[in-house]
């Protein structure tokens, strides 16, 4: 089982999630990365519905069993097949899902701190765990799509 962890800022002033991660692999394949279940950590209270603030604050999120588009198809990927593929791999898209927003998506920033994965795996009765950090490159342009 791959879990993720996400941190990063955004000038967002109200609840924000992320509906999806395209990634590129060394290789030049595109992969989808979903999960079964996120957790979000709470925030200090908004300063005002739906608004952008001038200062960024701090977003961080759980996603547990991450898996690939090809699995969604019915192909199963092994968590080393996936740790192999993650590695310097580089972000496509990340598409953000903030519900009720009404302002200019144009405004909204998102700067990604830490993408953090972590591979479970049941060894002779006991939990085993492999973390790898995806490099995040800060002059790297992804893509930021939001859907309202």
């Amino acid at each position: 089982m791959t879990n993720l962890s996400i941190t990063a800022k955004t000038n967002v002033d109200e609840c924000i999630q992320i509906d999806y991660i395209t990634i590129l692999t060394k290789d030049g394949k595109e992969i989808d990365l979903n999960w079964e279940y996120s957790h979000y950590t709470p925030f200090e209270p908004f300063n005002s519905p739906h608004s952008i603030l001038k200062s960024m604050r701090k977003f961080e999120t759980f996603y547990e069993n991450v898996f690939f588009d090809d699995e969604e198809e019915g192909n199963p990927v092994s968590d080393l097949k996936k740790k192999k593929a993650l590695k310097d791999a580089t972000i496509l898209e990340i598409q953000l899902y903030i519900p009720d927003f009404a302002g200019d998506p144009e405004e909204i920033k998102f700067d990604l701190k830490s993408m953090g994965f972590v591979f479970r795996k049941q060894e002779s009765g006991q939990t085993k765990y492999s973390p790898y950090d995806l490099p995040i490159k800060y002059d790297e342009n992804f893509t930021l799509a939001i859907e309202k």
